[in-house]
C-alpha cells in the first residue's frame, strides 16, 4: 500500500511537471485543475482499504518449538502480501498454556486494544479461547487442532501431518540399507498424534519395501532423545523421521553415520538430512483475512493436507528415484483420491526412463497383533475429529521401542 502511494504521489508530480512544461496539450480528462488517477490505480488503492481496519493476532503457546516456527513463518508469509500493508497485526510468543490467569491477560491486553481475529498455535489454548469466544462474540478465534464448538465465532483449523509422514516413510524405506527405518517423537507430543504419524509412516515405508521393520519411539524427555537415537541404531535402524528440533540430535546421527528426515526446516542444512517434513498455513491465514474484509463467513473448520499445499515433504538430496516415488505418491493423494488409511495400498513401478507409476490396489490393513482393521477394499475417510483407530492402534510391522 505504501508503494502503491509513493507511485500515486511521483505519478501526479510527473503529471503536474509534464503540464506546466507544455500547456498545449489537451486537459483530455482533466478539468479545473483536478487531475484524474488511472483506473487501475484507483482500483488498487480501493481494494487496499478494506483491509485497513483488519487487526489480527496470533499467539504462540509455549509447547512445541518447532511449530511455532513453522506457523510464525506461515503468518508472515501471509502478510508479506501487499494488501495487507495497512493492516494492524501482532505475534504473541511463549504464551504460558499451564497458567490460566497469566495466559488469560496476554489475550485480554489484544482484545482490549480492538483486535478483531485471534489465531492460536495449538489446542493447548482451547478452553480459554473458548471462554474468550463467548466473551467477545464479535471476535473471530481460530484455534489450531481445536475442537468441535457450537459457538458461531469460534472456528478450528488443522494440517494433515499424517500425509507428510505417509511421504518421509516412503523416502526412509527408499533409502534405507538395513531395512529398519524409525519414528521419534519429541517431548510433549500427544500420544494420539504419535501413533497416528508412526502408522502413516509405516504404511509409507511398507509401500516400497514389505518386509520393513518401522519402530516408533516416543521420547518423554529431551535428554532421552540422544540415547534413545543411539540405541536404536545400535539396533541397525539407519533412517530417522519425527517432529523433533534437537540439534544434538542431528549432531549424533551425522556421528552414527545414519539418516536424517527433518522437520519444519529446523536442522535441515545438518549433515545426513535427506528430506523435511513441513506444514505451511500461509494460504489459510489469507483466506481467513480475505473472508474478515468481505465480511462473509470462513470455514468452520479446515482441515488441510498436500491437496491444498499445507502439508508436504520436501527432498533436500538430488535423488531422482526416491523424488520420482514421492511425486507418484503425491499424485495419487492429491488427484486420484488415494486416502493412506484404507482397504488399499500403493505399488509402484518404475520404467526405463526412470519415471515411476503409483497404483492403489486392495490391501487389507492388519495390526501388529494381526487383527483386521480394516479388511481389503474399504474406504476410511480419516477426520483430524475421527482418527481413530489409527491413533491408538499400531499396524503391522511397526513396533514401539
Amino acid at each position: 500500500m505504501k508503494r502503491a502511494r509513493r507511485f500515486v504521489g511521483l505519478f501526479l508530480s510527473l503529471l503536474l511537471l509534464f503540464s506546466a512544461c507544455d500547456s498545449s496539450q489537451p486537459p483530455g480528462d482533466s478539468e479545473a485543475g483536478t487531475t484524474v488517477l488511472p483506473e487501475d490505480i484507483t482500483e488498487d488503492l480501493t481494494a487496499f482499504r478494506k483491509y485497513e481496519s483488519l487487526y489480527a493476532a496470533m499467539f504462540f503457546s509455549d509447547r512445541n518449538a518447532a511449530d511455532t516456527a513453522a506457523l510464525s513463518a506461515s503468518f508472515d508469509k501471509c502478510l508479506a502480501s501487499e494488501k495487507y500493508s495497512q493492516m494492524r497485526a501482532e505475534k504473541q510468543f511463549q504464551i504460558p498454556a499451564s497458567d490460566f490467569s497469566a495466559a488469560r491477560a496476554v489475550f485480554d491486553a489484544a482484545l482490549r486494544g480492538g483486535c478483531g481475529i485471534v489465531f492460536t498455535s495449538d489446542d493447548s489454548l482451547f478452553d480459554l479461547v473458548q471462554e474468550l469466544a463467548q466473551e467477545y462474540p464479535d471476535v473471530l478465534f481460530f484455534c489450531r487442532d481445536g475442537e468441535e464448538s457450537q459457538l458461531e465465532n469460534l472456528y478450528s483449523y488443522h494440517a494433515l501431518l499424517y500425509q507428510g509422514f505417509y511421504l518421509a516413510g516412503i523416502a526412509a524405506s527408499s533409502v534405507s540399507r538395513t531395512g529398519r527405518v524409525a519414528l521419534l517423537t519429541e517431548p510433549g507430543t500427544d500420544a494420539a498424534d504419535a501413533v497416528l504419524w508412526a502408522n502413516a509412516f509405516a504404511l509409507g515405508a511398507q509401500a516400497v519395501n514389505d518386509s520393513v521393520s518401522v519402530a516408533l519411539r516416543q521420547i518423554e524427555a529431551d535428554s532421552d532423545a540422544v540415547s534413545a537415537l543411539q540405541e536404536l541404531a545400535n539396533a541397525r535402524y539407519d533412517v530417522f523421521a519425527g517432529n523433533f528440533a534437537s540439534a544434538a540430535v542431528y549432531e549424533t546421527a551425522a556421528q552414527r553415520g545414519v539418516q536424517m528426515i527433518g522437520y519444519q526446516g529446523q536442522v535441515s542444512e545438518a549433515q545426513g538430512v535427506i528430506a523435511d517434513v513441513y506444514f505451511d498455513f500461509s494460504s489459510y491465514f489469507d483466506s481467513v483475512l480475505e473472508a474478515a474484509a468481505e465480511q462473509s463467513a470462513p470455514i468452520s473448520r479446515f482441515e488441510g493436507g498436500l491437496a491444498s499445499g499445507v502439508v508436504g515433504l520436501r527432498l533436500l538430496t538430488d535423488n531422482d528415484e526416491v523424488q520420482a516415488l514421492i511425486d507418484a505418491a503425491a499424485g495419487q493423494i492429491t488427484q486420484n483420491d488415494f486416502e493412506i488409511f484404507s482397504g488399499y495400498q500403493l505399488y509402484f513401478e518404475s520404467a526405463e526412463d526412470g519415471s515411476v507409476h503409483a497404483s492403489a490396489e486392495p490391501a487389507a490393513v492388519l495390526s501388529a497383533d494381526g487383527e483386521v482393521i480394516l479388511p481389503e477394499g474399504a474406504r476410511s475417510r480419516l477426520s483430524a475429529s475421527e482418527p481413530a483407530p489409527f491413533s491408538d492402534t499400531l499396524v503391522q510391522g511397526l513396533t514401539e521401542r
